[in-house]
């Protein structure tokens, strides 16, 4: 087994879990994974187990470590030290991407009738600044054939 699979193969029960429980595709929660943490190897990933880049803030209930990221502003690309959400395990980091994903602000993204769609709606929604976002994660979705997980 490919360290690819591995990786699909220890997030896709919980990205089906939200697919069958809130609509949201489990090639949108797989892929954004994938990219978000490089496969799991990112320094975030590694120190704080957050495979989505989530940001924190007070009241969310987990603690924090700082980051380094970069943001697409006013059409350019800077880096800004955050602070990222610390999660115990990376099922808590599916739950929380998952709940997050329920807020009333991501409607569309839970209406999406296919994972095209899905990628389109989670930029126009605000959750990433990137403005080729949809096309790089339907890039890996097509490659990696994420869409066969989507109900």
């Amino acid at each position: 087994m490919s360290v690819q699979e591995i990786f699909i193969d220890k997030i896709k029960p919980k990205a089906i879990e939200a697919n069958k429980l809130h609509n949201i595709k489990a090639s949108l929660t797989i892929s954004q994974a994938i990219i978000e943490s490089n496969w799991g190897k990112s320094g975030l990933t590694v120190r704080a187990n957050n495979l989505f880049g989530m940001k924190w803030y007070s009241d969310c209930g987990y603690d924090y470590v700082y980051g380094l990221t970069k943001e697409y502003i006013n059409r350019q690309w800077i880096s800004i030290n955050a602070k990222f959400k610390k999660y115990n395990n990376w099922d808590d980091s599916i739950d929380d991407h998952t709940k997050l994903l329920t807020m009333q602000r991501y409607d569309k993204v839970r209406t999406a009738k296919d994972y095209i769609e899905a990628t389109q709606y989670i930029k126009d929604c605000g959750y990433a600044t990137s403005p080729d976002y949809p096309g790089t994660l339907r890039n890996v979705i097509i490659k990696y054939n994420l869409n066969k997980h989507d109900i």
